[in-house]
């Protein structure tokens, strides 16, 4: 930002005064969105399904519209389940759903009239077999850990890190195309005190979630570009069943997670 005004500064000159600018931002009719992720802890037979239903709001406006008294429902294995919303947080919606491999898993969502469907399936993982420690890369104050796992060798994987610390969460992402059948090493580089304590998580994740992360983390990327392009709107795997323009935004996915506590020397 230091170098954006400056550099403004040297193509528009010294004036007497300033002049007042107007952004005008488009602007478009509120969408639902969909944050919607089941975990299978290690190798439980059931997980919970956590959904939370808001809606896109103006630039400026500082609160998030929840989206309450909605009716969700997941579809599995023939059985219908349904997801009350908690009375503590409204707009979310949550339950204990089996996790069954090789499935299909439908959400369906009803709410001010529209309906919205979309269907993944249970993605596997590997455990996290270790965690190593050196110096930072290019800042020996910062610590570089590096993150063992095995990769299977006859399937074409996809994994989400998360690295969740008291300096807050980091999410990375990665596949096997280079590396499938063996042994890997992920890095995560990071400015940490002795004694902090870090929760690591791999996730398993299909190929378009894999894809729809990517573009989303380039994007938040270019955000802290000012002259980069301006981010366009990424849609996730669900769908309005009616109206297909009316599209929602957002993601449901459901992952094998399997989580390495690591306590910084």
């Amino acid at each position: 930002m230091i170098t954006l005004l400056m550099t403004l500064g040297l193509l528009l000159g010294l004036q007497a005064c300033e002049d007042v600018v107007d952004v005008d931002l488009a602007t478009e009719d509120p969408r639902l969105v969909v944050e919607a992720t089941a975990v299978q802890r290690g190798h439980n037979a059931m997980g919970e399904l956590r959904v939370i239903l808001s809606k896109t709001a103006p630039y400026f406006q500082d609160s998030i519209p929840k989206v309450r008294q909605a009716k969700v429902s997941i579809r599995v294995n023939g059985e219908n389940i349904s997801l009350p919303e908690s009375s503590k947080n409204p707009g979310v919606y949550q339950e204990q759903i089996p996790m069954i491999y090789a499935q299909d898993y439908t959400l369906h969502i009803e709410t001010e009239g529209q309906q919205y469907e979309g269907t993944t399936q249970l993605y596997p993982t590997v455990p996290i077999l270790g965690v190593e420690q050196e110096e930072g890369i290019f800042d020996t104050e910062e610590v570089l850990l590096k993150v063992r796992y095995s990769d299977p060798g006859d399937t074409e994987d996809y994994y989400l890190f998360s690295y969740l610390s008291k300096h807050g969460k980091a999410l990375t992402i990665t596949d096997d195309e280079q590396y499938n059948g063996n042994q890997v090493t992920t890095l995560y580089n990071e400015k940490f005190d002795p004694g902090d304590s870090l929760q690591i998580q791999i996730h398993g994740v299909g190929k378009n979630f894999y894809r729809y992360l990517s573009i989303l983390l380039d994007q938040s990327d270019m955000t802290n570009n000012p002259f980069a392009t301006a981010p366009t709107t990424v849609r996730g795997n669900m769908v309005n069943v009616e109206h297909p323009e009316n599209f929602p935004l957002g993601y449901f996915r459901i992952s094998q997670v399997f989580e390495y506590t690591y306590v910084i020397e």
